[in-house]
């Protein structure tokens, strides 16, 4: 990049010297990795497969700053504040949970899965009535797990297609206004701008 002619560019991204070698990881645009080693060309190389290997978990489980567009050719079938279960739930009234992020395909470190390449989803589970999440459930969230968050492969999941009232979660009222339309959960402006084709009713 030139940054006499992008420097717009330059001051998003904190950039102070040239030449700067930035590395983005599973397309998060917004926080890059700066490197900040010698020039040597084994250096550089080390270093981006090293930073490649081990990025930072806020690339990962959904929590990627970058805007998802174009869900219809990633056959994303959720959205963010669509109330869902569990496919494997099957009793009247199953255990509900409201999608908060996704990604086109499974970004997770060092997670093994033949599901690897489908869509995933952060899902925040309903704490009113002291459930918690099946035990059998793979989430893997690994070390940056929570008292009842997943992340879950699409085919994990079922849209709940029954009368929605209320839904706790701590984390809830940081992400969604509280009032359901058509159920589902109306996102804040911050979370709207990162999956701008999601609000659509």
């Amino acid at each position: 990049m030139d940054a006499t002619i992008h420097p717009r560019l330059v001051a998003r991204h904190n950039i102070h010297a040239f030449p700067s070698l930035l590395l983005y990881i599973n397309g998060d645009i917004d926080n890059p990795s700066h490197y900040q080693g010698p020039r040597e060309a084994v250096d550089v190389i080390d270093w981006t497969l090293e930073t490649a290997a081990n990025p930072p978990l806020s690339s990962f489980y959904g929590f990627a700053q970058n805007p998802r567009y174009l869900r219809f050719r990633y056959d994303i079938s959720y959205r963010i504040g669509d109330v869902v279960h569990l496919t494997t739930d099957e009793r009247e009234m199953p255990h509900l949970g409201v999608i908060v992020g996704w990604d086109y395909t499974m970004q997770a470190p060092a997670v093994s899965s033949e599901n690897k390449l489908k869509p995933h989803y952060r899902v925040l589970w309903d704490t009113s009535k002291g459930q918690a999440i099946p035990e059998d459930t793979n989430s893997n969230l690994g070390e940056h797990s929570s008292p009842n968050v997943n992340y879950l492969c699409q085919d994990d999941l079922d849209l709940y297609i029954g009368r929605v009232t209320t839904i706790e979660h701590p984390l809830l009222e940081k992400h969604f206004y509280s009032k359901f339309k058509m159920n589902r959960l109306l996102p804040k402006s911050w979370l709207h701008s990162q999956y701008p084709d999601d609000v659509k009713f």
